[in-house]
């Protein structure tokens, strides 16, 4: 016990609103790290994106080039809508913990 009564939790001695504190923190570091994730790989599939087509008719004067920069295009492609996407995703899903599930379109999510 401490000194205003409440119980030791943690295996080091911790109590149960320090336990919480601390997990709660991690999980906004968490989110904080994934958020940056994003971010940079959006930045970095997009530059890389707008520089090749910028460049294109220095980059593809060989015909055996095409078909690796249509293909790194439709990765790039691929990649920036799929961050788009989960970016989406991750915000109605945030929406939907924060209020009333059917009142927020979440039933369209599979949220029960």
């Amino acid at each position: 016990m401490t000194e205003n009564g409440n119980p030791r939790v943690g295996a080091d001695g911790r109590t149960y609103a320090e336990v919480i504190a601390a997990r709660d923190k991690l999980h906004d570091d968490e989110q904080k790290i994934g958020s940056s994730f994003d971010t940079h790989l959006l930045t970095l599939a997009s530059g890389a994106l707008a520089i090749s087509i910028g460049f294109v008719e220095k980059i593809a004067k060989d015909a055996e080039w095409t078909i690796l920069l249509f293909s790194s295009w439709a990765a790039f492609s691929g990649c920036i809508l799929t961050n788009v996407l989960a970016i989406l995703i991750s915000q109605e899903s945030i929406r939907c913990t924060r209020c009333d599930r059917t009142r927020c379109g979440c039933a369209r999510l599979g949220a029960s």
